[in-house]
């Protein structure tokens, strides 16, 4: 645009129109960026898994179903994608109720590393479903494995998962699924969340975890 306003062919009027078309790109690019800072914001992790379940609850009273979260205590508050870890959350939540017949499904968080900066932490959503046999699971990966844009939105259950992967990976993490039949599957994700202060919050009780014994599992990467 810069080019075609120093241009001397262009009209005092067509200038004129090119310096507001700049104008409002460079308002719309400023916009643009401050909605991405906005998504980076303090985390407690006790309070996602609490609104999830809130959110979730009467949908498992009404097949009968338990759903119990956990969150661990952590040393440090951290900071995150608040927005896409809930997006995520909601979409494996929401498929492993819609799949589970009776029994429960969990949702719990683990730290899996912690430095100065940064904690990982895994999300895990299990349930006691049927498990999911070889040959799906495979399929369940290859679609997770595929552009979204290739994923066709009337496949029950992937689209779902589809898009979960995709926003885990616009925030640099790795999603996975471990299944095992007649004991129940897992899906979860991994991401790097900032620290942000020191402190000390206070604890959740903790809840019992599901017993998969050995699953088969499975890494979606990019």
């Amino acid at each position: 645009l810069s080019e075609q306003l120093n241009s001397e062919y262009l009209s005092d009027d067509q200038a004129e129109s090119l310096t507001h078309i700049e104008n409002l790109a460079r308002r719309v690019q400023e916009s643009i960026a401050r909605a991405a800072e906005a998504q980076t914001q303090e985390l407690r992790l006790d309070h996602v898994v609490r609104d999830l379940k809130q959110l979730f609850l009467k949908k498992a009273e009404a097949k009968e179903l338990t759903l119990d979260v956990y969150a661990p205590s952590l040393r440090r508050a951290v900071s995150g994608d608040a927005t896409r870890i809930r997006r995520v959350l909601t979409s494996l939540v929401g498929n492993a109720l819609k799949f589970t017949k009776e029994g429960r499904v969990l949702l719990d968080v683990q730290v899996m590393d912690e430095s100065a900066t940064t904690t990982t932490v895994r999300f895990n959503v299990r349930d006691s479903g049927c498990g999911i046999p070889l040959d799906t699971l495979s399929q369940i990966v290859i679609q997770l494995s595929a552009s979204s844009s290739e994923t066709r939105r009337s496949d029950q259950g992937t689209s779902g998962l589809v898009e979960a992967k995709h926003l885990v990976d616009r925030m640099g993490g790795t999603m996975g699924v471990e299944s095992t039949i007649d004991v129940g599957s897992t899906f979860w994700f991994e991401v790097q969340l900032n620290n942000v202060r020191s402190e000390i919050p206070k604890a959740t009780p903790t809840v019992p975890q599901l017993t998969v014994a050995e699953p088969l599992s499975l890494v979606v990467s990019r």
